[in-house]
């Protein structure tokens, strides 16, 4: 393509003087449409390439073919992103299209040299089954669980390996004393027998900069030991403590648990003075090595998680879909106990942590299984506020978290609300204190970070005795599993807790107005809601001139399902019915004034086609309404549009029932569907999926063709109407040469009387100059690099491709346009050659340019 261009600041003016198609399909005629588009407005938007990416307004006048086209560059705003005003016109002058507002955006590189085949280019409405939450999975009864589970995870044998775990915990509490006493006499505290002191004594003599809390738990540690006591906020050193070494070797040495307590408790003095960061010492350089095998491998570990993966098994409905929710997942070490046993067809598992790296961690750990959901939730927070749908999870999981909550009576208040009608709470956490888990986790703020004093006024644990209280506030039944080990009980249960499987009929308090239908369907929705006691105001299509609407919640339009049937249309009433309704929408959202939350619902019937077999469309006529709909969800986002599509097979009352469930459901949830369907008994909801069946000419296309040669040639010459394009071979640059992708070529007459056949002698390929992008160059080449933007002599050049010496290559001045630097080179040189070496130009002397206007 070549012509000419007249640039005027920021307005470009072009006129096509020769154009040829690469191929019939449209799509790709669009896609010419778009990549001249970019060049056209701004020709420095070669490199890299800019993209339309939205139009505000387009408005076709003719259908005449356009010669000219005017380019508008409107100033650059805050996103730097180019925006243009675009007119086309015919060869008379007049307009024919005009494009307002096509914003651009550069694509990036590697989306430009995709080879994905053009099938992936495409998308298509598809309608997915999705119950309602109403349908909830049948667990088992919370009081029903213990008789399911083994004896022998309640009331495990006394084995070798249980027996050395005992041991274990004993040396690990015994150690965890001494680590104190050695941090504080590393402190510099001289333990002198009758001195009295407090804590702020403390604080302020060392230097401690710890949580209070931490350092009460210390000193409590020491009292237990009979080294303190406390009378009145004092304490007083019983007797005089000497730093202690340790045994040289341990029989639990490689144990994960003493690992991290020696660790910790070497380092505890520095801990309290704030010398010492806690969390390098519980993961170092990000390392969850350690903690990853304490929650998941060690012996205690083993024995609770799989009491909590029996719990889960056996609560598990006999068919249905459950859903579960996993709160704090950590390092994903119960998670690895129950993804075995859960069916991942029937399983939605979401798994959430307050910290983005643990989710990141356990997500690649577990990325075979497709049927987990990976997501951010502080469970102190509203849930709903960080987008988590209400009353949507059958079992909620939580394993050694809830404690580090400020709040208990919150967090329980929030895993409440995620919990759907008869869910269950799963609980695991330590039930009393234990000095090495204090010196380890305990470092951590969000160990004592509490502010329940009421419920824990020194410590984050509480019993099980108070977790039964603290329970009954939110939940219907309780019930707490704790294993003994040799008759004892151990430090942690597993803790259950059941909502009331009763689903809340009740509507909820909207202010509702409803634009009546005469088919029953608004009569039914009215008797519900007087049932109820709602506010709710019903208006007719009559009632749309003195329209005022004061301040309802709920908008449901039912207008259109009194249009015409299928077998009842004609040309005539689907006009008239087509211009009541649209009117009627129309005034509606004219009259809306937002001032506070609504949801504006368009019902149809039977207009929508799901792609089910011999599905009926009696209401096809109805569905002008989705289009209304979704332009309505494009411009004002805030009446919160929903479509639905009622099954013609239901009668009115079942009609109005799924509707008013629909309406339930969505008030919920954060984000609601915008587009649902009700048919056989299914409620259907609208997702994008990739396009299957596209028409025959466009099977087999793919991106890598853009990388072949396209070339313009000529089967014969002595007219034009025999030029065509033709694949060419597309070959490496030799050493010394350079490859251009082609974006602009230069029409000579030498081209015309070459495809005339009118030129003298061997005439070569169509095409002598051109400009580009350098894409690859040849090895000896060190003038030129790919990316540059360039200008060159080159046979062929009326092709995407060509591999040209570099010799013959220049680069383009910034202040020249694809188009203006194609035309310089062979014009140029030619006049260059003429003058200098032929003509032997001299300075002083004259030339004479005979037919100048044509140059």
């Amino acid at each position: 393509m070549a012509g000419r261009t007249n640039h005027c600041s920021n307005r470009v003016i072009f006129q096509r003087l020769i154009c040829w198609r690469l191929s019939n399909s449209p799509c790709l005629t669009r896609c010419r449409l778009t990549n001249g588009c970019g060049c056209l407005i701004c020709p420095r938007l070669y490199d890299p390439n800019y993209l339309p990416v939205g139009i505000e307004r387009l408005i076709f006048y003719s259908p005449n073919q356009p010669c000219w086209s005017q380019a508008q560059l409107r100033p650059l705003g805050a996103s730097s992103d180019p925006i243009a005003d675009l007119r086309f016109l015919d060869a008379e002058g007049r307009v024919v299209v005009i494009i307002e507002g096509l914003k651009l955006q550069p694509a990036a590189p590697e989306s430009t040299q995709s080879q994905t085949d053009i099938q992936d280019w495409f998308y298509q409405i598809e309608w997915r089954p999705q119950q309602f939450e109403s349908k909830q999975a049948s667990l088992v009864a919370c009081n029903e669980i213990r008789n399911k589970l083994d004896p022998a995870l309640i009331a495990p044998d006394q084995s070798d390996e249980l027996s050395e775990y005992q041991l274990l915990i004993a040396e690990l509490e015994s150690r965890s004393l001494i680590y104190v006493i050695n941090a504080f006499l590393e402190m510099g505290w001289q333990f002198i027998a009758d001195d009295y002191f407090s804590i702020h004594h403390l604080i302020q003599q060392f230097g401690i900069t710890a949580e209070q809390k931490i350092l009460k738990r210390l000193l409590e540690m020491l009292m237990e030991a009979g080294f303190l006591n406390l009378q009145n906020e004092t304490y007083r050193v019983i007797q005089p403590l000497q730093t202690v070494n340790f045994s040289k070797s341990s029989r639990f040495s490689d144990s994960p648990e003493l690992t991290l307590l020696h660790r910790c408790g070497s380092s505890l003095a520095k801990v309290l003075q704030g010398k010492c960061n806690p969390l390098q010492l519980l993961f170092p350089d990000g390392d969850l090595t350690t903690l990853s095998q304490i929650y998941q491998d060690s012996t205690g570990a083993q024995l609770m998680n799989n009491l909590v993966r029996q719990v889960v098994e056996s609560v598990m409905p006999i068919q249905g879909n459950v859903r579960i929710l996993e709160i704090g997942g950590g390092t994903g070490g119960t998670t690895s106990y129950l993804l075995p046993c859960l069916a991942p067809s029937t399983t939605q598992y979401t798994f959430t942590d307050v910290s983005p790296l643990f989710i990141q961690k356990v997500k690649n750990r577990f990325a075979e299984c497709s049927f987990i959901d990976y997501k951010v939730l502080d469970i102190e927070y509203s849930p709903q506020a960080q987008g988590f749908d209400l009353q949507q999870y059958d079992l909620v999981i939580a394993a050694n978290v809830l404690h580090a909550t400020q709040s208990l009576q919150t967090t329980l208040t929030h895993i409440r609300q995620l919990l759907a009608p008869g869910g269950l709470l799963i609980l695991l956490e330590g039930v009393y204190p234990m000095r090495w888990l204090d010196l380890t986790f305990g470092l951590m703020e969000g160990w004592w970070r509490f502010d329940d004093l009421d419920l824990r006024p020194n410590y984050p644990l509480i019993s099980v005795e108070q977790w039964r209280q603290v329970l009954q506030h939110s939940f219907k039944s309780i019930e707490v599993i704790q294993p003994t080990l040799s008759g004892a009980v151990i430090q942690q249960a597993v803790i259950l807790a059941q909502v009331s499987a009763d689903v809340p009929s009740q509507i909820p308090a909207f202010d509702w107005l409803i634009v009546a239908d005469e088919q029953g369907v608004s009569d039914a929705i009215t008797y519900c809601l007087q049932a109820q006691g709602a506010s709710y105001r019903v208006i007719s299509a009559a009632d749309f001139p003195q329209l005022t609407i004061t301040r309802p919640t709920q908008i449901i339009f039912l207008a259109a399902l009194d249009m015409p049937s299928a077998a009842e249309l004609t040309l005539e009433s689907l006009e008239a019915a087509s211009q009541k309704i649209c009117s009627s929408a129309l005034t509606l959202i004219q009259a809306l004034t937002v001032t506070h939350p609504i949801r504006l619902w368009l019902v149809t019937r039977g207009a929508v086609a799901t792609g089910m077999a011999a599905e009926p469309l009696p209401g096809f006529a109805q569905s002008l309404l989705w289009g209304i709909g979704k332009t309505i969800g494009l411009e004002h986002p805030e009446f919160g549009c929903v479509c639905v599509d009622l099954d013609p097979a239901d009668s009115p009352d079942r009609q109005a029932d799924l509707l008013l469930a629909e309406i339930q459901v969505s008030s919920r949830q954060s984000l609601c569907e915008q587009q649902v369907v009700f048919r056989q008994q299914q409620r259907y909801v609208a997702r994008l999926s990739r396009c299957q069946n596209l028409p025959p000419h466009f099977l087999g296309y793919s991106l890598s063709h853009l990388q072949e040669v396209r070339r313009l040639e000529i089967s014969q010459r002595g007219t034009l109407e025999n030029l065509q394009i033709r694949v060419a071979e597309r070959r490496s640059p030799l050493p010394h040469e350079v490859e251009i992708r082609v974006a602009a070529t230069g029409l000579n007459f030498r081209d015309v009387l070459n495809a005339l056949d009118l030129y003298p002698g061997e005439a070569g390929l169509l095409g002598c100059e051109c400009v580009g992008e350098i894409r690859s160059v040849g090895e000896a080449v060190t003038a030129f690099k790919p990316g540059d933007r360039v200008m060159a002599l080159a046979s062929g050049s009326f092709s995407n491709w060509v591999t040209v010496d570099a010799a013959l290559v220049a680069c383009v001045p910034g202040t020249l346009s694809n188009e203006a630097a194609a035309t310089v080179p062979v014009a140029f040189l030619t006049a260059g050659y003429a003058l200098h070496h032929l003509a032997n130009l001299k300075r002083g002397e004259r030339v004479l340019i005979h037919a100048a206007a044509g140059v």
